[in-house]
């Protein structure tokens, strides 16, 4: 079956836009913010001193239970470390986070507590060790399903957001950033605002379509190569921190395993470049786009789970696309850019530069299209 890239980029060109406006903000998930405890103001222990039996003149060193111990840091840490699954981290000074799963996690850990404390510990029979005190910390800390360093709207549930507030913005930087690009119609403009849109959007896992890009019309007897597609990906992924490249050739339980590793778990975009078959079909591809959550194995840990919110983006050279793709997915046609050598450069310093703002203008969108 032929598909007409045209008629479907219609059809899909406001399903982005008309989602977010009758999605509802998630409940309990706002922007949590670290405190800033005062630096060696406590000390951080695993005991206390008790009145002697013995001796009602001399003291007793008691070995504190555990929980208490784990209420104290929290108290004195404004509520850190936290967790995703079994994975401890804490803010570091970039707004990105710090996690404590290397051999040493326990020792890392401390580390980090006599940064914001000054650490007393003890040993004996009644007294916690460090590496138990981590232990448990593995399964008390408050846990979420995965540290989010950009922004989302609504916010994910179970997401922790760990990124700078975002500046006030007018939409300006947003419109701007599309100017740097070269979209076949004012139409497919629009179509790739609502691609960078679906970057930020927080809606449910499961709800993202996939992004088809495609080259201009003449070149459709052509191979569309040189037309800036990856490009136009690599560089609109840059805004939430990249994307993950995968190829067709690459088994779906392999793409899993990456997108539930420690650096994959936050990575929203995946990208199919130059796919050059005929009739384009990947059963498992239309599976995973549309299924709430990504399950596989994970490495070292056995069984993993992630909200499913990962888009996919496919640049197309020629090909067909299946019926069943074609319904999961946007089509987006570009056109072929005047050649500039400092395209690329400029691109990239804008984005850099104005990011939080460039970001901003597409939350305030998504709120305006809600509210």
């Amino acid at each position: 079956m032929t598909i007409d890239f045209e008629e479907l980029g219609h059809r899909f060109q406001s399903d982005v836009l008309e989602g977010a406006r009758v999605a509802k903000p998630s409940q309990g998930s706002s922007l949590r913010r670290p405190s800033d405890p005062s630096h060696k103001a406590h000390s951080f222990k695993n005991f206390r001193f008790v009145p002697s039996k013995d001796d009602s003149n001399k003291l007793d060193v008691v070995g504190l239970e555990i929980h208490e111990i784990a209420e104290v840091l929290r108290d004195q840490s404004g509520g850190w470390p936290k967790r995703v699954g079994r994975a401890l981290f804490v803010p570091s000074a970039d707004d990105r986070p710090l996690w404590f799963e290397s051999a040493k996690a326990a020792t890392q850990l401390f580390a980090w507590i006599d940064g914001q404390c000054k650490v007393n510990w003890k040993t004996g029979s009644d007294k916690v060790s460090q590496d138990r005190f981590y232990a448990y910390l593995q399964m008390d800390a408050e846990a979420f399903d995965v540290v989010e360093s950009y922004s989302h709207y609504p916010p994910v549930p179970g997401a922790y957001y760990m990124h700078p507030d975002l500046p006030e913005s007018d939409g300006s930087y947003l419109e701007e950033l599309l100017d740097f690009f070269s979209p076949a119609t004012p139409r497919d403009r629009q179509l790739i605002k609502a691609f960078i849109l679906t970057l930020v959007w927080g809606g449910p896992p499961g709800s993202r379509p996939a992004w088809v890009f495609i080259g201009p019309r003449e070149d459709d007897d052509r191979n569309r190569r040189g037309v800036g597609k990856s490009k136009l990906v690599e560089m609109l992924s840059g805004l939430v921190g990249g994307f993950m490249s995968c190829s067709v050739r690459d088994k779906i339980q392999d793409i899993t395993k990456r997108l539930l590793s420690p650096k994959a778990r936050s990575i929203r975009v995946a990208l199919l470049d130059n796919v050059k078959t005929h009739r384009f079909s990947w059963g498992d591809l239309e599976a995973i786009i549309t299924s709430p959550v990504i399950s596989g194995h994970e490495m070292y840990k056995g069984e993993g789970r992630r909200p499913n919110t990962v888009i996919w983006a496919i640049t197309l050279n020629g090909g067909k696309l299946s019926k069943d793709l074609a319904q999961r997915s946007m089509i987006v046609r570009v056109a072929r850019p005047v050649y500039s050598g400092n395209w690329e450069a400029e691109t990239r310093t804008f984005i850099e530069e104005y990011r939080w703002h460039i970001l901003s203008d597409a939350v305030q969108l998504l709120k305006s299209r809600m509210d």
